[in-house]
């Protein structure tokens, strides 16, 4: 570089870059790095603000001594900033703004730059209209780590993809990039060098955003292919290394084009490299002409040592000491910004100093009265150290200062119920969701928590019929409607508009005509839950024994829970075709099942949260059927899968056209081998209700109050299941409403058939509640040889119970009333002996799974397609 050095002369003003800790995965951020190790070599003083930095470059940290150094000297510094720095953070007047990127492109937020600002820009491309700057060009990969094979070595195949932003924004990943290997930092955190490897041996790097990643690949020689979208500019595909060795879309002519043309971005940036010293010596004949300006018509301008983003940084990353003396020198330097009194309580609350953070919060709340968002986060952070009382203290404060400030709501609920105080926190959040603000939705979620641990059925289906907005939510205030014990004539109405909303959304199927038979027929199976269960008990029997020679099976995972399961390992390998959507917006999972070409799509789990039946509905498969209750009783094209037992409990002119009718119940239900003796104690009759707690609404557990009641030494048994300690504290309070004490209630949390067998050991008499399907209480109450009284019902949700006791020639056990529901329980707790021998269920084991499977198919194929399939 040609300069003239004057031994005596006045050195230049040192550089302060305003750099984040160093980070080889972010291109941003090396090249602020890189700025400093360039103007270090070019001989001139330059520093980073951060202590993590590259051992390979000459990158020293700004530390307090320096800064002393050049105010005691007269030196005033000039500082540089990134493009996503909004303001002057260090108070500088000397400021150059290095633009990596465009201005807000990446914040969001507007910038606070003044008209002396000095400008320079990695790209002229990048520079905002009506603002001028000077290039430069710093090369931001490192060509001694990223460079092309020898032409003789060179052998590609496969491709990888980049991607982080754009998913983060809700994008879906086209199919043409779903089998790339993925090499975004967010997936995995791979060296330079392992990446470089990686190529040189791709055919092509698909990017759905602007990414170093991009230039890296290109002087490995590998072709870049962006894919547009909303958030990529295509102008800015020609920056920097120019278009040479890139395409703008998957057009197969400029994909070819890119691959011829790639070696021409390597020559670029070799001619880069050259002239970025030219660019950097302007660079520095530009910032030190305005320090020598600045210096001559104003006074030293003292920086700030800690500024308040660097500070709160430290705080976020735990760094506790660090940010308080960076807190306490802000206090030096600005001693009216109540931010840093708010901080240094926060600190001293996660460290246990309650009366420090009491101390501070006050400071701050004198500061700045009109904020009550100090108080309310200084809540929350006392929340999370694990003081709900006083965190419950500071959130109040904020809620009573501004009543509508309901972003605090959530965790003052939160604060209320860890002090016990479950339904002060419920009667908060549902004044919250019911008034439109910017926090409604994230308080609805916390109170379906919360009503979910109470087991609150009747106010969680009300607070879900609220958000039909969403249709998952919908769907599981039909479900909850019928488990609570609503009327059809409140739920069908609901059923319809929840079936109408679907298809004014366009999931209305497209006209699809009957395929032509042949073999083998392709079933599709909807999977929302893999939870054991009778649901997945079936999936897994038809899987294994469907006929291959009838049938292949897709399985369309919809479930979010963890796919290492076992059940869930064992139907991937059983199944033909597997096709994960859960991660899949709707209209990429309509296309992807459409794609499979499915003859019959069948519902394995029902109406619940998150289970998407809109999927259903909308499909354009020929036959579509469904194991749930509720939909396909009321909703044409949808056809019912039903046991003979069960059709029977059904009026006729409730049953449709079509029916898929299998033999029995028409289930399996996976039973342990486990011995039915009884360890109950005589003359205390043990009821129990094992049916999922939060599926039984609070008139039933009125009713069994009534009973317990009537029975004066008689005893209860719940399941909450999964449900959390409130709920048993809500339906305690039922109860103790009822005159029954809490103390005739026991409590167990079982969830598999094992452990509900366990727990029929201890029980003397089972009861079904009376809406609803049961779930695996009464087939394990049968296997256990415990008798079980049920509610006849006509209606297609609550009908099982009865089916599966009379299908075991139990007729004696099923009630037509509540009154003989209650007579039926009285005589059994006066005569407690069990049934002198097992239901049939047992019997039927040894070739359940296979004869269940075979009489699906063959009641299918009948149904579907006809005797001549």
């Amino acid at each position: 570089m040609a300069t003239t050095k004057k031994l005596f002369g006045e050195a230049n003003a040192p550089y302060y870059i305003y750099a984040p800790p160093y980070e080889e995965n972010s291109g941003g951020v090396r090249a602020m790095h890189y700025l400093c190790h360039a103007l270090n070599l070019a001989g001139e003083e330059a520093y980073v603000l951060t202590d993590k930095v590259a051992d390979k470059l000459r990158t020293p940290s700004l530390t307090d001594p320096i800064i002393q150094r050049h105010t005691t000297t007269g030196v005033e510094p000039i500082v540089v900033y990134p493009e996503v720095t909004r303001d002057n953070p260090l108070g500088l007047r000397n400021v150059a703004r290095f633009l990596l990127n465009i201005p807000g492109f990446l914040t969001g937020e507007k910038t606070d730059w003044q008209p002396s600002d000095m400008i320079f820009s990695l790209s002229m491309e990048i520079i905002p209209q009506g603002m001028k700057g000077d290039l430069l060009e710093l090369p931001l990969i490192d060509s001694s780590i990223y460079w092309p094979p020898k032409p003789e070595e060179e052998k590609r195949e496969g491709t990888l993809l980049f991607v982080n932003r754009f998913f983060k924004r809700g994008g879906v990943q086209l199919p043409v990039t779903e089998q790339s290997t993925e090499i975004s930092f967010r997936v995995e955190r791979r060296s330079p060098e392992e990446l470089a490897e990686l190529y040189r041996k791709a055919e092509l790097l698909y990017t759905y955003e602007h990414s170093t990643a991009c230039y890296e690949a290109l002087l490995c020689g590998c072709p870049v292919i962006y894919i547009p979208n909303d958030i990529m500019l295509p102008e800015r595909t020609s920056e920097y290394l120019g278009p040479d060795g890139s395409a703008w879309g998957l057009d197969p002519v400029d994909i070819e084009t890119a691959k011829k043309s790639v070696f021409l971005a390597q020559k670029k940036y070799q001619a880069l490299e050259e002239q970025f010293w030219s660019q950097l010596a302007s660079f520095i004949t530009t910032t030190q002409a305005r320090a020598r300006e600045n210096k001559m018509t104003a006074p030293l301008a003292r920086p700030r040592t800690a500024t308040l983003d660097q500070a709160i940084a430290r705080y976020n990353a735990a760094d506790y000491e660090a940010a308080t003396e960076m807190f306490s020198i802000l206090l030096e330097t600005d001693p009216e910004e109540a931010l840093v009194y708010a901080y240094l309580a926060f600190i001293c609350a996660n460290q246990g100093l309650l009366e420090d953070a009491a101390a501070f919060i006050e400071q701050a709340r004198q500061l700045s009265p009109e904020r009550p968002e100090l108080p309310a986060a200084l809540g929350e952070v006392l929340l999370k150290a694990g003081y709900p009382k006083e965190a419950q203290k500071y959130l109040g404060m904020a809620v009573m200062q501004q009543s509508d400030f309901f972003g605090a709501y959530p965790a003052l609920a939160e604060s209320l119920r860890r002090n016990g105080n479950i339904a002060a926190a419920i009667e908060l959040l549902e004044s919250g969701a019911k008034i439109p603000s910017t926090a409604q939705q994230n308080i609805r979620e916390v109170l379906l928590d919360m009503l979910r641990q109470r087991g609150d059925v009747a106010a969680l289906a009300e607070l879900c019929r609220r958000m039909q907005d969403e249709p998952d939510r919908h769907a599981e205030a039909i479900q909850l409607l019928a488990d609570s014990g609503a009327s059809p004539e409140s739920i069908y109405p609901e059923l319809e508009s929840w079936i109408g909303r679907q298809r004014r959304h366009g999931e209305t199927p497209a006209p699809c005509k009957q395929r032509p038979p042949r073999r083998p027929l392709l079933i599709g199976f909807l999977v929302s839950s893999f939870a054991p269960g009778i649901a997945s008990a079936r999936l897994e029997a038809l899987l294994l024994h469907l006929p291959p020679k009838t049938f292949r099976t897709a399985v369309i995972d919809n479930s979010p829970t963890d796919k290492m399961t076992a059940i869930t390992q064992r139907c991937f390998v059983l199944c033909d075709y597997w096709l994960s959507i859960d991660a899949m917006d709707d209209t990429a999972a309509s296309e992807a099942i459409a794609a499979l070409n499915i003859d019959v799509l069948i519902d394995m789990n029902g109406f619940d949260h998150r289970h998407r039946l809109n999927l259903l509905l909308g499909a354009s498969a020929p036959f579509k059927a469904s194991w749930s209750e509720i939909l396909p009783w009321h909703c044409p094209g949808i056809i019912p899968i039903a046991g003979t037992a069960l059709l029977n409990e059904i009026p006729t002119g409730v049953l449709p056209a079509s029916i898929i009718t299998l033999d029995g119940v028409g289930e399996i239900p996976p039973m342990p081998a486990i011995s039915a003796g009884k360890t109950t104690q005589p003359g205390h009759p043990q009821f129990a209700c094992l049916s999922p707690a939060g599926k039984i609404g609070a008139g039933d557990w009125r009713f069994f109050a009534q009973l317990l009641s009537a029975i004066p030494d008689s005893r209860l048994t719940i399941n909450l299941e999964e449900l959390a300690p409130p709920a048993a504290e809500f339906i305690s309070d039922i109860f103790s409403g009822q005159g029954v004490a809490a103390s005739r209630l026991a409590f167990i949390s079982a969830t598999s058939t094992s452990e509900l067998c366990a727990a029929w050991k201890e029980a003397d008499i089972g009861l079904a509640p009376l809406h609803g399907t049961g779930g695996q209480a009464l087939a394990t109450a049968l296997w256990m040889n415990t008798p079980f009284i049920a509610l006849a019902s006509p209606l297609p949700w609550s009908c099982r119970p009865a089916a599966l006791l009379r299908n075991s020639g139990l007729d004696h056990l099923i009630a037509d009333s509540q009154a003989e529901y209650l007579k039926i329980a009285m005589h059994l707790a006066h005569e407690p002996q069990a049934l002198e021998r097992r239901p049939s269920l047992q019997a039927s084991q040894k070739n359940a799974e296979k004869d269940f499977a075979h009489n699906f198919g063959k009641a299918l194929i009948n149904t579907c397609f006809g005797q001549a399939k």
